[in-house]
């Protein structure tokens, strides 16, 4: 029988989750090559890739971020995710830079809790 953490380790791919905004999805798309980025509609769709899919960084878009954000923090803590509003981030190659950097800072966090 494989323990939640196994299961958890082998599904667990550096990726990033868009939340509300397809349009930031495929742009990072794009720059993150070769890490997956998914796109969630909403807090549901988020949450379930969340549990399932464990995503390193999740950005938060649309007219909603904050609230949406909010709503998604308990959950990223529970999974080692880091959850950031794409207000926060802007555009471009120092989105691109950060996001990068907050998926080493999460693989660390979750390389020390497999200990």
């Amino acid at each position: 029988m494989m323990t939640e953490k196994a299961t958890r380790r082998r599904t667990s791919v550096p990726s990033v989750l868009v939340v509300a905004d397809g349009r930031t999805a495929s742009e990072l798309g794009e720059r993150l090559m070769p890490f997956p980025v998914l796109s969630a509609h909403d807090v549901d769709e988020a949450s379930e890739a969340m549990r399932s899919l464990t995503p390193y960084v999740i950005v938060v878009g649309g007219s909603r971020q904050r609230e949406l954000s909010a709503d998604l923090n308990a959950l990223a803590r529970d999974t080692n995710a880091v959850v950031v509003r794409l207000e926060e981030l802007g555009r471009g190659d120092g989105a691109t830079a950060h996001i990068e950097g907050l998926m080493a800072h999460v693989e660390t966090r979750r390389r020390r809790n497999e200990l």
